[in-house]
């Protein structure tokens, strides 16, 4: 408690503010803001907001830079005590690339971080990485050297160790529960909608969500605040579009972005002048909308909606136009999330978010029995060999406040989470689907509670210390994680980071990670835990990074152990498991 009481009796002034790019006055992830010729140095939000406390009186040159930006200086007063409002705008420049040569400082290291950072990736890097056949962000996070993927062909993402199931994906803070399309081939996000990706592979803060193995947070971009702006493309697998403006004379923004792939429109197009004897009947879709408003000094309200959608729909092979011989596939999430951000009095950060996630799928699928009739037509009613229905729902409540101190940053918050979970899968008797998918019913409904409480400690120029803990809560069990990180510059160059905690999942998947179909299809069925209570992990993590002007090396080593997760029997032989 002294070094908090020494703290509040010697703060100082306060800057805060906003970095954005002129122009378009888009807000900049992740900026660095720093006080020429002393030692503080905060980094910007995703949405590029900054505070900075513990700033003596007097007039002092602020420095601002951010990879993709011409580095920016301004003068500033500083007041004896109180606030300063500070808003700085940065130059875009682009990156200059000659031949296959990219430089970039993309994968950036999160200044001011405490203990091992996040890997973060802007727009502009997660459009450089190849993907397969166009842009991917959930593919561009497997060139990181936490993530693997299963197979070549999934987009799947296991971080050291866990499972997909055992990841939170969330889109502007609204957690994604199958965020794929094609079984997992493209990632159901489309790239030129997103603005930054947050990966936290492990040695996670307290306010970071219940998972065992990580969390990618995925943030979508804000509409220009200047003049109305279009973008579209046309690729190998889908086409898309974006418009974005201001609203209300920029004091808002909005954003709509689409994408539809079109291998049904154009099969069906060659099979209509006679080039091929049947279409594709697939598609995939994705769409999201964004709207930005400002509220007051620094506050914002944002509203974020997506969907996406999958479709595949048989014909019957004979094109008798009965609608009882079609097989349909279909599936795709929707997610909205509602964020509301109001500093209060300079020293304390109000952050509320309500958000909306659900997941839904359908399959139908008939065979004909009999096709006795005359010329082979079919004979009585098709019959239904597979009837599925699946439904995941989460609707979230969150909220956090921050008090910044002269060397601490003091963070509490709570977070609601209430799931639905409802299946059923009818295979009737057709042993081909018995085999890869058993039947079964089943009905859930789950409340989890989840409270953390955090401090950063500036404790030497060198030295940053961060502690905290997060409490889960459900169905009458409870598990304290608690969570630690550490982060010394050891020199100019070198910096050492330790940081590791404690972990609980109350969802887990149905899905059989032995099975030889685990490696092509992506999707999970999610399910709460037995009667052992929470799935648990722990981790500790120590790295260090080393770094000049042109190069940078970091090496990390970590240990992990898993505890009560729910697995299924394992196969003599994978190929025989079902998925």
């Amino acid at each position: 408690m002294l070094p908090l009481l020494i703290a509040i009796i010697q703060a100082a002034a306060t800057l805060q503010g906003t970095v954005r790019a002129e122009g378009s006055r888009e807000p900049i992830a992740w900026a660095t803001v720093e006080v020429v010729g002393t030692e503080r140095r905060v980094a910007a939000d995703v949405r590029g907001l900054f505070t900075m406390t513990g700033i003596p009186a007097g007039t002092h040159r602020i420095r601002v830079t951010a990879p993709g930006y011409r580095p920016g200086e301004v003068d500033a007063t500083v007041p004896a005590a109180g606030t300063l409002r500070l808003d700085l705008e940065l130059q875009p420049q682009p990156i200059e690339i000659a031949g296959i040569e990219v430089e970039t400082e993309a994968v950036e290291r999160a200044a001011g971080a405490v203990g091992p950072p996040p890997a973060r990736l802007d727009s502009a890097i997660v459009r450089l990485i190849p993907g397969l056949a166009e842009a991917d962000v959930l593919r561009a996070l497997q060139v990181l050297p936490s993530v693997q993927q299963a197979s070549d062909y999934s987009s799947a993402l296991y971080i050291r160790g866990g499972s997909p199931d055992q990841t939170l994906i969330t889109l502007d803070g609204a957690p994604l529960f199958n965020p794929y399309h094609l079984g997992g081939i493209f990632a159901a996000i489309d790239p030129d909608a997103t603005a930054a990706l947050d990966v936290w592979p492990g040695a996670a803060p307290a306010a970071v969500g219940d998972r065992l193995s990580g969390a990618v947070h995925i943030w979508t971009r804000e509409g220009g605040r200047d003049r109305l702006r279009t973008r579209g493309s046309v690729g190998l697998v889908s086409s898309r579009a974006s418009l974005d403006g201001p609203i209300r004379g920029g004091r808002g923004s909005f954003l709509l972005s689409a994408r539809r792939t079109y291998l049904d429109l154009f099969t069906q197009a060659m099979k209509a002048i006679g080039l091929i004897d049947r279409g594709l009947p697939y598609h995939f879709a994705d769409a999201h909308l964004k709207v930005v408003h400002d509220l007051g000094t620094l506050g914002r309200v944002s509203g974020s909606l997506y969907y996406d959608e999958e479709q595949l729909k048989n014909r019957d092979p004979l094109d008798l136009g009965d609608p009882r011989f079609d097989d349909d596939f279909d599936w795709g999430s929707r997610a909205a999330a509602l964020d509301w951000r109001q500093p209060l009095g300079g020293r304390f950060l109000l952050e509320a978010r309500a958000a909306f996630s659900a997941f839904r799928s359908g399959i139908d699928f008939f065979e004909q029995e009999d096709f006795g009739g005359p010329i082979g037509e079919p004979v009585g009613e098709p019959v239904q060999t597979m009837r599925g229905r699946a439904y995941m729902r989460d609707a979230l409540a969150a909220a956090t406040l921050t008090t910044y101190l002269r060397s601490h940053e003091l963070s509490a918050g709570l977070q609601l989470d209430a799931y639905r979970l409802e299946y059923d899968v009818d295979t009737a008797d057709d042993d081909f689907f018995a085999d890869i998918l058993p039947e079964f019913e089943r009905s859930d409904r789950l409340t989890t509670l989840a409270a953390f409480v955090e401090d950063e400690w500036e404790a030497l120029p060198s030295l940053r210390l961060r502690g905290g803990a997060r409490v889960l809560a459900a169905d009458g069990d409870a598990a304290l994680l608690p969570r630690f990180g550490l982060a010394w510059a050891a020199s100019d160059r070198l910096t050492l980071t330790l940081g590791g905690g404690r972990y609980a999942q109350a969802l887990h998947s149905f899905r059989n990670e032995e099975s030889i179909l685990a490696s092509f299809l992506a999707y999970d069925l999610l399910a709460p835990g037995d009667s052992a209570g929470f799935a648990m992990s722990e981790d500790i993590v120590l790295g260090g990074e080393w770094r000049d002007a042109a190069t940078r090396v970091r090496v990390d080593v970590y240990a992990r152990r898993f505890r009560d997760v729910p697995v299924p029997p394992l196969p003599a032989d994978p190929l025989e498991a079902r998925l």
